[in-house]
């Protein structure tokens, strides 16, 4: 991943940090201990060795920032901002209160990955749902639908990181992301406890690195 730009770099590690949370909270409920002490310690160790290496980070010195980058960092700002938000609303929205929040409830009820007899879809892919039940563990229904849609944010981080890998200009990546905005699916279902945005997100993260290692 070397000689990638400060955005792409930032998008890579804000996935790789998503992937972990999820395997941590993976292993968590197979071991049936998916509780706020577990998940303080583990979680304070992952902080520490992130601090080991904060010295890679060093570009986000203000003195260090040009003028685009400090536009970049607005945009990207706003998105954090309108995702933040949008996370607010009421639960309501079909697959949001069907499933998806039930099946973490049930995980912060048992501590456990269990299979819910009456629930629609009990053994439904957990990976963004498991991201939701760490939100209902440390806070409420709206921090899980915040985790659920920081996605977007974590999206359009990567859309400005691969514009500047390919056209040398933020430009592209910020329309990009002001269209993906547009679409109905999107615009319509941003805030509740989907895992579409999710499944978004890795797939872009899959085909940004391809391309990068197509490039090297």
């Amino acid at each position: 991943m070397a000689g990638l730009n400060k955005f792409s770099l930032f998008f890579y590690c804000l996935c790789i940090g998503m992937s972990l949370n999820i395997l941590i909270i993976y292993f968590l409920g197979m071991v049936g201990q998916f509780n706020k002490i577990a998940i303080f310690l583990i979680f304070t160790v992952c902080w520490v060795l992130s601090i080991i290496k904060r010295q890679q980070f060093r570009w986000l010195a203000i003195n260090n920032i040009e003028f685009s980058t400090l536009f970049v960092i607005l945009f990207l700002v706003l998105i954090f901002v309108v995702t933040l938000l949008s996370s607010l609303r009421a639960p309501g929205d079909w697959d949001d209160t069907m499933y998806h929040l039930p099946l973490a409830r049930s995980l912060v009820e048992h501590h456990a990955i269990v299979v819910e007899q009456y629930l629609r879809f009990p053994l439904f892919p957990q990976n963004a749902d498991l991201l939701m039940a760490l939100g209902l563990q440390l806070g409420d229904v709206r921090l899980a639908q915040f985790l659920a849609n920081i996605c977007f944010f974590v999206i359009a981080c990567g859309l400005v990181g691969c514009s500047w890998e390919i056209t040398k200009t933020y430009y592209p990546g910020i329309i990009a992301t002001i269209l993906l905005f547009t679409i109905n699916p999107l615009k319509d279902h941003l805030g509740y406890a989907y895992i579409d945005l999710t499944l978004s997100l890795f797939c872009c993260s899959q085909y940004s690195y391809i391309y990068s290692l197509r490039k090297q």
